[in-house]
């Protein structure tokens, strides 16, 4: 497939900067992405949102003097490929599905209409960083530009195949994460290449998704030894998560592995596992030396477990608390700070994010305010787009998740669809649980959110061919 050919370009990308090669090397990198490029814009076709898809699952960031993320990249790369194949080739992939929410193009306008607000703003207040504005509008606005796309004109053919490279992806990722936990290598944005940001603590991300994806390719086949190597994947991902420092990850791993089974409705492993969980917590809190003797990261991962901070000797895994707690104090304060900023939400403040470490702390909770990186889905939502833009969303995952939550509530998992509706419905639940502590604009729920309503619309399509 071309996407294969892309993602080897990219790949030799990052190693040529690596390992520091030369110019001649590194143009030549660029010409093997080049080539599986324009092979994809002409023949991708009706598998054109794979490109965003697979992007999307490839984490880090592409420096080429500035930052590129994959998501952008794979935008780029999904609407080559459905322009030259509707425009030039003339090609419908237009779908028969209900019509899409409303609320998705009237929540693209509202972001359009915030950016150029933000932007002229900036302008008339002589403040350079026109970009920054942009790049933090563009997050939000990506994944919802795809989400329409994709319902009007994806087709779910090969989504399984999707799943199964994500997988591929998430394991390389991971082996990145864990190599760098064992053997430090510090990324430089002094050279070209694809960068991962913390790269070890990019375990927070790539194993919790992987956790996911297996989850779903669990039911996409029914060979029970490739369901037990699955099974010990997600083992496998829950531990490379420890390594991840991070508290809310390791706990959402921990619902999402709850939730998959009180759907199974297997009870009685849920009390099992419950208990383990239990029992964790009872030793940790009852013999804190213990908990002491664990690596830096894993007692960073497992701290949300413990009751009395006051009984660890080295405290720094909750000095995040702090920033949090501030962050989530001035995220409600400028959602509050008037009647406007309460229903229209704040514009975006360009800032200077290159000398963020370098300031003090009051310093830099103002820079993150200012550019919406509240680090917390709800606050992202509510100080930057205010009720409005809150609403929308609200609309938008109404149309998403009400018809597939009854299937999922009344059958279960009992085939890959159903699965990429249960998963897509555990991460709205963990959107909503632990929406005031992490995330940024939603992005993840909403791409699982419309490859489930587009399966659901198109099997729904084909049983009423059958019928009839």
């Amino acid at each position: 497939m071309p996407i294969f050919g892309s993602l080897a370009g990219m790949i030799v990308f990052w190693l040529t900067s690596t390992l520091k090669a030369t110019s001649g090397f590194f143009y030549t990198s660029l010409v093997i992405i080049a080539i599986p490029v324009i092979i994809w814009t002409v023949y991708g076709g009706k598998n054109w949102w794979m490109a965003f898809v697979v992007m999307a699952s490839l984490g880090g960031v592409f420096w080429v003097g500035f930052k590129v993320y994959p998501t952008e990249i794979g935008m780029l790369l999904a609407f080559m490929a459905l322009f030259f194949a509707m425009l030039i080739k003339g090609k419908n992939f237009k779908q028969n599905r209900k019509k899409i929410s409303w609320a998705f193009s009237l929540l693209i306008i509202y972001f359009i209409l915030h950016m150029l607000a933000s932007l002229y703003i900036a302008k008339i207040g002589l403040m350079n960083g026109a970009g920054s504005i942009i790049r933090t509008y563009s997050i939000g606005m990506t994944f919802l530009l795809f989400a329409w796309f994709f319902y009007k004109f994806g087709s779910t053919k090969n989504i399984k195949n999707v799943f199964i490279i994500i997988l591929l992806i998430n394991s390389i990722r991971m082996g990145i994460g864990l190599y760098v936990y064992f053997f430090t290598y510090n990324p430089s944005f002094s050279e070209p290449g694809w960068i991962f940001i913390g790269m070890s603590s990019d375990l927070r991300a790539s194993a919790l998704y992987q956790i996911n994806t297996a989850i779903i390719l669990f039911y996409a086949n029914k060979n029970r030894a490739i369901r037990l190597i699955i099974l010990l994947l997600i083992v496998f991902s829950f531990f490379a998560l420890l390594l991840g420092q991070s508290r809310v990850s390791v706990f959402a791993a921990m619902l999402t592995i709850v939730f998959w089974i009180l759907i199974e409705k297997k009870y009685a492993l849920s009390i099992l596992f419950l208990s383990i969980f239990l029992s964790a917590f009872i030793l940790i809190n009852t013999n804190i030396k213990l908990f002491e003797y664990l690596p830096f990261e894993v007692r960073r991962s497992l701290s949300f477990m413990v009751l009395d901070k006051n009984k660890i000797l080295s405290n720094y895994p909750f000095v995040s608390d702090e920033w949090h707690s501030d962050l989530f104090e001035f995220g409600f304060n400028r959602w509050s700070s008037s009647t406007a900023s309460v229903f229209f939400g704040n514009h975006i403040d360009p800032s200077d994010v290159w000398r963020f470490s370098s300031f003090d702390y009051n310093i830099q909770l103002k820079i993150a305010s200012a550019m919406a990186r509240y680090e917390s889905t709800l606050w992202t939502v509510l100080a930057t787009l205010g009720i409005i833009g809150f609403s929308l969303y609200v609309f938008i995952f109404a149309f998403l998740f009400n018809d597939i939550i009854p299937i999922v509530k009344r059958d279960g998992i009992k085939n890959f669809n159903n699965a990429v509706y249960a998963v897509g419905i555990i991460s709205f639940l963990l959107m909503i649980i632990l929406g005031w502590i992490r995330g940024g604009f939603p992005d993840y729920t909403i791409m699982l959110g419309v490859m489930g309503k587009a399966l659901y619309e198109d099997s729904k399509y084909k049983n009423l061919i059958k019928r009839s």
